[in-house]
């Protein structure tokens, strides 16, 4: 992961939070992570976000401890307010969110949940806090498409620390850019395996306690996945496996 820079502001926040979530935005305008920090830093501006991720950095601009000003069009009517969530803003400098800058944000994103113990259902957009179209760009086809290639992606292995050669040579290894998680349908007792593009039932509780053996030794998380709309898209280019 990118290694964080702070430029802490005086402004624009509450001074509790609770972090329970982590919000995903994008900026909606060209500028760089440094351009959106040194605005917030200079003045009261009545909007703000933790963190702000571009090609080459990530910034800080409020602390954790405190909320920001982030989705608080939502009013708290879906449980999401500013002062129980991280926001973090992708910025588009080029006027879209890169390859890069999305990889960026799920490093980042992993850090936080892994420090706060925030779970993946709990890594929301801005959208689900208030219905605004935000992350924008990963709404372009009208459908969220590239949100739920985002969540699948926040789904496989952590970015790994450094392991004993012994480690290396005994565990079994993540293969790039592989995806591979659980997910069970909300009208459905069943819970499948998504490896790659196919997926398989597993069939009873021994054999899920072994799969999540075999997951966490490769890095993936186990967390069981019930989001409708990430689960009908995994259908949608994803087969099953008999």
């Amino acid at each position: 992961m990118l290694p964080i820079q702070r430029r802490i502001s005086a402004y624009n926040h509450y001074n509790y939070n609770s972090t329970t979530y982590i919000i995903i935005h994008d900026v909606g305008t060209r500028s760089t992570a440094k351009n959106n920090v040194d605005y917030f830093f200079g003045g009261e501006r009545y909007a703000s976000a933790h963190y702000f991720v571009d090609d080459t950095s990530i910034w800080q601009s409020v602390e954790d401890f405190h909320g920001a000003y982030h989705v608080g069009d939502g009013n708290g009517i879906y449980g999401i307010s500013n002062v129980n969530s991280i926001g973090i803003e992708m910025c588009l400098p080029t006027g879209v969110v890169t390859a890069q800058t999305e990889q960026n944000t799920i490093e980042l994103t992993k850090y936080l949940m892994k420090k706060y113990n925030i779970p993946i259902s709990r890594v929301v957009r801005h959208y689900d806090a208030s219905r605004k179209n935000c992350p924008a760009q990963f709404n372009l086809d009208g459908k969220w498409t590239r949100w739920n290639v985002f969540k699948a992606k926040l789904a496989g292995a952590s970015t790994p620390s450094q392991n004993t050669t012994q480690n290396q040579n005994t565990k079994p290894k993540k293969k790039r850019g592989e995806i591979m998680l659980l997910f069970r349908p909300v009208d459905s007792p069943n819970v499948y395996l998504l490896v790659g593009n196919q997926y398989t039932h597993v069939k009873n509780e021994k054999h899920l306690e072994r799969v999540k053996v075999m997951m966490k030794q490769a890095g993936y998380d186990t967390h069981i996945h019930t989001d409708l709309d990430q689960i009908s898209y995994i259908k949608k280019v994803a087969t099953e496996k008999k």
